[in-house]
């Protein structure tokens, strides 16, 4: 299993566990979009620390989400997130639920397919396999990266 500290890059996106210091990166990157689809609210330091730090804990003690920071490659800038839920209520025996937010200023780079590929490639060991369905979130067509993926196999 990955562990917290780990990293897997492509050459053009690395994912890797958020760090306390990247809480104020985060911030910056979140929009209306972002809150409406997946965070449920408008974030502040405090509730980003503490994602950060609950995330971090899943990491260590083998919970069922494995949550990626989405850093560019080149510049280290945080340009979104992943998250891989072992473990979701619906989910079918065998099925990983894999959503992830790609930040407005990186969107429309296929940051958010290099995220997939990546992830499924990457610290979930249970992730790899082949896509047994693909659901997308159309209803938001301002943000172009902005896809929700149902589950995988694992």
């Amino acid at each position: 299993m990955i562990s917290q500290q780990s990293t897997l890059t492509d050459g053009v996106i690395l994912l890797r566990c958020l760090e306390q210091g990247d809480t104020q990166s985060h911030l910056a990157g979140e929009d209306a979009d972002q809150v409406r689809w997946a965070s449920g609210g408008t974030s502040t330091a405090e509730t980003v620390a503490r994602w950060i730090a609950e995330n971090r804990r899943e990491w260590l003690t083998g919970g069922p989400r494995r949550n990626f920071g989405v850093f560019d490659a080149e510049t280290d800038e945080l340009a979104g997130n992943a998250e891989a839920h072992l473990a979701l209520d619906g989910l079918a025996a065998g099925e990983v639920n894999l959503s992830y937010v790609t930040f407005p200023t990186h969107r429309g780079r296929g940051i958010a397919t290099r995220t997939v590929i990546s992830s499924s490639a990457a610290g979930c060991p249970k992730l790899s396999g082949a896509w047994s369905r693909t659901q997308r979130s159309r209803s938001n067509s301002a943000a172009a990266d902005w896809e929700y993926f149902g589950s995988a196999r694992r």
